[in-house]
């Protein structure tokens, strides 16, 4: 099965290791054949010409919705994407803003399953069917331990922790 991953990293020598391990976990442990498209800078033409079996949106894609008129403005230097074969899937987050231009990137480029953070019982509240024109919900947590950050953690891990699960989030 081949595998197209789409991220926006305009400075791929700076990723941050959570990214950098979200990101690479497809090609680390799918066993599916994975290709890398990073749209910061641009999309090939010949794109469309690659049979993809699924199109995987990767949240530093959909981050950029952020900065709503950034976003739009993208999205039509990227319309090639539209025509990508493949079932095509989003994995977004910071899910609290702007839901709209979601809905609208999901309904224009076909995305039929979105992986978010939300439960079930919100699913229909921010990505509306009649707006997004999705076909299904998979709830996930924003991010997972890779195997390899695991490793080094372990190397640093007391015998007595004061806190076993912990979230970094920024300053809204």
């Amino acid at each position: 099965m081949k595998l197209l991953i789409v991220y926006f990293q305009e400075n791929d020598s700076n990723i941050r290791s959570t990214i950098d391990e979200h990101l690479y976990s497809f090609e680390r442990y799918s066993g599916e054949e994975c290709y890398y498209l990073n749209v910061a800078f641009g999309v090939p033409e010949d794109i469309c010409k690659v049979r993809f079996d699924i199109v995987i949106y990767h949240y530093t894609f959909c981050v950029l919705r952020n900065f709503r008129c950034r976003f739009e403005k993208q999205l039509v230097k990227w319309q090639k994407l539209r025509n990508i074969s493949g079932y095509k899937v989003a994995i977004p987050q910071d899910e609290y803003l702007n839901t709209d231009l979601l809905c609208k990137f999901f309904r224009e480029y076909s995305i039929k399953t979105v992986f978010t953070c939300l439960p079930e019982t919100e699913w229909e509240k921010v990505y509306p069917k009649e707006l997004s024109g999705l076909d299904h919900y998979v709830t996930v947590l924003t991010g997972y331990v890779d195997e390899q950050a695991l490793e080094l953690i372990s190397e640093f891990a007391e015998d007595e922790r004061k806190i076993d699960i912990g979230y970094r989030a920024r300053r809204l």
